[in-house]
């Protein structure tokens, strides 16, 4: 099932803020795929300059992505896969959230991750704005679908900063939120990617959609050794961005203190709880529910607080947004293990 299929057959009438936000989703979707067509034809015509491996590879990405957002596609589809913020507790509980990220299947049935999607849309050698142009319209189609099966938790979707550097970016962003605003859904989360700086200007616009449509702010990947300064970082986000942050721990920092006692986890935690004290608090990758207050009580000694863990749902070729969500409802039903005494 593509994605955003059911919802764009929903009944309502066409002045409804759904409706609204329907023809705003395809519209994205309609630009991406136009300046997609548009470097795919140009790549057709221009046979006179050989292509090395890498741009191949990235054009053959390229054109399972066109397929996938072809009218009628049945071959290759998007499908989303959702992480699933599972709380320790009942007082943790409004701390729920939902992440959508984007998989893609192409004619063969063989996956492709997100990163050779966006490694193959911001390739050089095609345009330069592809990569910010399918992330607009992901955004928007990924709150499309997920409020289409009536979740009233939150849903978190990524902001690369470089994306807020393009006034068409920022615009349209802005739009969507209204709209989104308009249509009564729980909150919004702004995920901040942190594999590029967020420079001042960058975060005075997050702070302003933050402020104006009410959505909240996490950042991604904390801690994340290829990371830039995050201490630094964090000290800014938490001056300049109202209320609470949603603070996620880089999974591979969890892993390794979980595997090897790697006690780098500990020195980020002390530092999110000196600068940002009320701050919520995510580590990423955890296998199972009983694996989050196992990971409490290990951290107990070093004298760390509560904190809510990610648990990323197994994704399979034929399941559809619809049929996951189903699967984590019945996983955040499950009651947590209660603390050894």
């Amino acid at each position: 099932m593509a994605i955003n299929e059911h919802f764009s057959q929903s009944a309502q009438s066409d002045d409804s803020p759904l409706q609204e936000l329907n023809r705003f989703e395809k519209s994205l979707r309609e630009l991406f795929r136009e300046k997609l067509a548009n470097v795919l034809e140009s790549q057709v015509a221009d046979n006179t300059n050989p292509i090395d491996i890498v741009q191949a590879r990235h054009l053959s990405v390229l054109k399972d992505l066109a397929a996938a957002l072809a009218p009628g596609a049945h071959k290759a589809a998007i499908f989303f896969d959702h992480e699933k913020a599972l709380p320790v507790s009942v007082d943790y509980l409004f701390h729920s959230f939902q992440e959508s990220l984007v998989r893609l299947r192409g004619e063969t049935g063989t996956p492709i991750s997100p990163k050779d999607i966006f490694d193959a849309l911001a390739d050089e050698h095609f345009d330069t704005d592809l990569a910010t142009s399918f992330r607009l319209w992901l955004t928007f189609a990924s709150i499309a679908d997920y409020h289409h099966v009536q979740r009233t938790t939150r849903l978190s979707v990524n902001i690369v900063p470089h994306d807020l550097d393009s006034n068409e970016f920022r615009d349209k962003l802005d739009q969507g939120l209204t709209i989104f605003s308009k249509c009564g859904f729980s909150p919004l989360i702004l995920e901040a990617t942190e594999y590029d700086p967020w420079k001042r200007a960058r975060r005075l616009f997050l702070k302003e959609m933050a402020e104006k449509h009410e959505v909240l702010v996490a950042i991604d990947d904390y801690g994340a050794e290829d990371g830039f300064n995050y201490k630094d970082s964090l000290k800014r986000f938490a001056r300049d961005i109202p209320g609470p942050l949603i603070v996620k721990l880089d999974g591979k920092l969890v892993t390794d203190f979980i595997e090897n006692r790697n006690e780098n986890l500990v020195e980020r935690l002390h530092e999110i709880q000196k600068i940002c004290p009320d701050a919520v608090v995510v580590a990423e990758w955890m296998p199972t529910i009983e694996d989050i207050p196992a990971l409490r009580r290990r951290l107990t000694e070093y004298g760390v607080g509560d904190m809510i863990g990610l648990v990323q749902s197994v994704y399979l070729q034929n399941e559809t947004p619809s049929s996951i969500i189903r699967k984590l409802d019945r996983l955040e039903t499950l009651e947590p293990p209660q603390p050894e005494i």
